[in-house]
């Protein structure tokens, strides 16, 4: 039985697959490929089109709980220290089954990104399927064009804009608890690289749990909000 399941959510081209490919080249973590299993159901040719109406038709034939499923007979044949990755979610009622399936166990990450970055990303891909001509033809779908909603039943959200690769997995896996505490630290400082308005209250407030006291320094507070732990990349500060 795997000891946590990650459900990765969000529209095509926000990073999915990099980030969990870093996540498993980092940290072991098991994938499950969502559209493997939609391609098993209906073997049809590789296409997005073709990819996206056999998994919605996967969603009607099982209300969703064709997912949970996959993962309940996977999850027989992994150890307990093992954690399984999901590669996507695309409705709500795919995570709520999971939820419902495996409890406190689950953990859902949402990348996101604006749709002019999104559709450069997608007119510069190279994927292994055959893509749509352009993004706008891919969000036809409705599931697809509804899949940023996502956002608002997430654990964790990254804008994966405003990050690169190497601080999208550093930032999951940080919020995931995947990163060991070292006791042998007595005092770690934290500096800004500009002028100020760096981050590093941001900072300092998602770190804080982690230490016994907080001292902040300098000059005085220039009245910055800080953000709820898990949207530590800005969104919706």
């Amino acid at each position: 039985m795997a000891s946590r399941i990650i459900l990765l959510s969000g529209a095509i081209c926000s990073g999915k697959t990099t980030l969990g490919d870093n996540l498993v080249k980092r940290h072991n973590f098991a994938v499950l490929r969502t559209k493997d299993l939609i391609a098993k159901a209906f073997p049809t040719n590789s296409e997005r089109k073709a990819l996206q109406d056999a998994g919605d038709r996967l969603d009607r034939r099982t209300r969703g709980r064709w997912i949970a499923d996959a993962l309940s007979r996977e999850t027989q044949e992994r150890s307990e220290a093992e954690c399984i990755l999901v590669d996507s979610v695309r409705i709500k009622t795919q995570i709520d089954a999971v939820r419902d399936a495996f409890g406190h166990r689950v953990a859902h990450v949402h990348l996101t990104a604006p749709s002019e970055e999104l559709a450069r990303r997608y007119k510069q891909r190279k994927s292994k399927i055959k893509e749509l001509p352009s993004y706008d033809d891919a969000r036809i779908n409705a599931t697809e064009r509804d899949v940023g909603k996502l956002e608002d039943f997430a654990d964790i959200v990254v804008d994966t804009a405003r990050c690169t690769p190497e601080a999208v997995v550093v930032r999951v896996a940080a919020q995931l608890g995947l990163y060991g505490r070292s006791y042998s630290r007595l005092v770690d400082v934290l500096v800004g690289g500009q002028f100020g308005s760096e981050g590093k209250g941001n900072v300092s407030s998602y770190l804080a749990d982690e230490y016994d006291y907080l001292v902040r320094v300098g000059g005085p507070n220039a009245g910055h909000k800080v953000c709820p732990l898990t949207r530590i990349c800005g969104l919706k500060s």
